[in-house]
């Protein structure tokens, strides 16, 4: 009851057009996420379709791998798929909202590559 609460109180002091703004700029935040992800050797769009907020990300390493080492360091990479659908070991699901801002999207997708380039290394 007190987040349903919480989130009428916050969308009634956002308003009709303040939600419409949020809601643009979650979807613009999640684009350039998107982006700074898949412009790294390794990792493309898993399924290639439209989203708002979340998106799934096919890895270069496994999923949990990715979580497991970016947590570490104070980083909530996503979620890893692998985890409930058997066979997406691969897939990271991504979520970017209004909150994130360009210096943490960059400092997400450094660690994503550092991630990767270990990882592709350390399976040599």
């Amino acid at each position: 009851a007190l987040c349903a609460t919480t989130a009428a109180v916050y969308m009634s002091l956002l308003g009709k057009e303040g939600i419409k703004e949020v809601a643009l700029l979650s979807m613009e935040r999640a684009g350039e996420a998107s982006t700074a992800i898949t412009n790294i050797d390794g990792y493309e769009p898993y399924f290639g379709r439209a989203f708002l907020r979340e998106f799934p990300v096919r890895t270069p390493v496994p999923a949990s791998e990715i979580v497991r080492t970016m947590t570490d360091r104070g980083i909530l990479p996503g979620i890893d798929a692998g985890r409930w659908y058997k066979g997406m070991d691969d897939c990271l699901i991504v979520a970017a909202t209004e909150k994130r801002t360009g210096e943490e999207i960059t400092n997400l997708a450094a660690g994503l590559k550092e991630v990767a380039a270990r990882g592709v290394l350390s399976g040599m």
